[in-house]
């Protein structure tokens, strides 16, 4: 619905500094803030601006991830840059923190960048041009460039299908660097990768620590979207369709 508290669809969520539960309504340009019980406390109008993921930081302000068109679609010159930027507790812009190069969105696969938000305001953005990302501090500094070495994984025909891809015209030969990005509350960084586990099921991730050095590969039965408190939560549905929030506990091992 569109009165108060209600949503069109939830495009991004998170549990601020402030303990409140933030959900982005892209389709509405809205942000609507609930108690922890789910219990509606206000919404904010977010004036036109197209969101991605959101992060209220711990001074207030907000990380919105947003992109930057320009060209047309009709006559195929539209591209898109993703970028961050940090806005007042009104939605004033302050500045920009992150903005990557414009990519065709007429083609398929492209390597956009990819933005996570961390409990300690951190930002973490993934250029996946090449196997590469940078970390920004609570002020928007650049504090760490991470690249590491892969080895290109090929698109396959069965990949083509696996993905509904067959009919996609212009796709390059190989994947790129990595998929996704995910980043628990202790500043470790997920890499999801597209080289399959040896089992052939599941996700296969880089992990690397909060400075960003390689710990280990590490295989999950299903992607995690949200993690807390040295546990993850993944959407799952079982064996008739139906889908489900499941809560999967985390433990380290040290193998030395």
């Amino acid at each position: 619905g569109q009165g108060p508290g209600e949503f069109i669809s939830i495009d991004a969520l998170e549990i601020t500094p402030q303990e409140e539960l933030l959900i982005s309504d892209r389709r509405a340009s809205r942000l609507h803030f609930f108690s922890l019980m789910g219990n509606y406390r206000r919404t904010t109008i977010l004036k036109g601006i197209q969101v991605g993921n959101i992060h209220r930081t711990s001074k207030g302000t907000f990380y919105l991830n947003t992109t930057d068109f320009r060209g047309q679609y009709e006559n195929k010159t539209l591209e898109n840059a993703m970028e961050v930027n940090e806005y007042s507790a009104d939605l004033t812009f302050i500045r920009n923190v992150a903005k990557d190069k414009y990519w065709n969105v007429m083609l398929p696969l492209q390597p956009t960048m990819l933005t996570r938000f961390c409990s300690d305001d951190q930002i973490i953005c993934g250029f996946r041009e090449d196997y590469e990302i940078h970390v920004f501090n609570s002020e928007g500094e650049l504090i760490r460039r991470i690249l590491k070495d892969y080895q290109p994984v090929e698109i396959t025909d069965k990949e083509k299908e696996a993905r509904y891809w067959a009919e996609e015209k212009g796709l390059p030969k190989y994947f790129l660097p990595y998929e996704d990005l995910t980043v628990d509350d202790e500043g470790r960084v997920f890499v999801q990768l597209y080289e399959k586990p040896e089992e052939g099921k599941g996700y296969l991730f880089d992990v690397l620590d909060a400075e960003g050095k390689y710990i280990a590969k590490a295989t999950f039965s299903a992607i995690p979207k949200c993690w807390k408190a040295e546990k993850f939560y993944t959407i799952e549905e079982d064996h008739e369709g139906y889908q489900y929030v499941k809560r999967n506990k985390v433990i380290w091992k040290d193998s030395r």
